[in-house]
């Protein structure tokens, strides 16, 4: 295999994982899959670093691996396991519906994305169903931890956008961790209203 082929192989199951962030019914699944998301991502973005000799683009895999892959799912999971009602509570039986949407919104993107991809030469497509399918994740759960998970999926989402663009990487790299902010900012927060209120209601588990 060809290094193109074996990047293109690493974001097509971090891809694939987002598909499974959505199709899950359980929250601590969902986490799970999202860290094989960022793992896999920061696998291609390594692919990309060693094959084009860049220092910032093998930064930003580790900042993906170290922060979305490890970190972020193990604060999480610790969650879980402190709120047992997390643990097995089902997002409810919508995933089936979430699925649907996510076919339909991906096969939009791969059309409407095509021209594009040929006139620049490079595949857009990924990313964007990327995009969309996190996207769903956090329209279609309504607690906040899914949403979450939602959230790295679109900060990885922008991040596999610009390496394939191949957008100079200290920009993406400054994107990279002002989006990780963010994301420590939202997580905070969660922790802490759960800290105060504890676990949530059966009804604000749904989504």
């Amino acid at each position: 295999m060809t290094v193109q082929e074996i990047a293109s192989l690493f974001g097509v199951v971090a891809v694939i994982s987002s598909f499974m962030v959505l199709a899950e019914d359980y929250i601590r699944r969902a986490v799970v899959w999202s860290a094989v998301e960022s793992f896999f991502l920061a696998g291609f973005m390594g692919v990309y670093a060693w094959a084009s000799r860049s220092l910032e683009t093998a930064a930003l895999a580790a900042l993906t691996l170290v922060v979305r892959g490890v970190i972020v799912p193990e604060i999480l999971v610790k969650d879980i396991k402190r709120e047992r009602v997390w643990e097995h509570r089902e997002l409810t039986a919508t995933s089936r519906r979430a699925v649907v949407w996510g076919l339909v919104v991906s096969l939009v993107a791969v059309v409407a994305m095509r021209p594009l991809e040929v006139k620049v030469g490079r595949v857009l497509s990924l990313p964007v169903i990327m995009l969309t399918v996190s996207m769903l994740t956090i329209i279609l759960r309504e607690n906040a931890i899914a949403q979450l998970v939602g959230y790295v999926g679109v900060e990885n989402s922008v991040l596999y956008a610009g390496v394939s663009l191949g957008v100079k990487t200290p920009l993406l790299l400054e994107v990279g961790a002002l989006m990780d902010v963010i994301g420590a900012v939202l997580l905070g927060v969660i922790l802490s209203a759960e800290k105060r209120y504890g676990p949530l209601e059966v009804e604000e588990l749904v989504g």
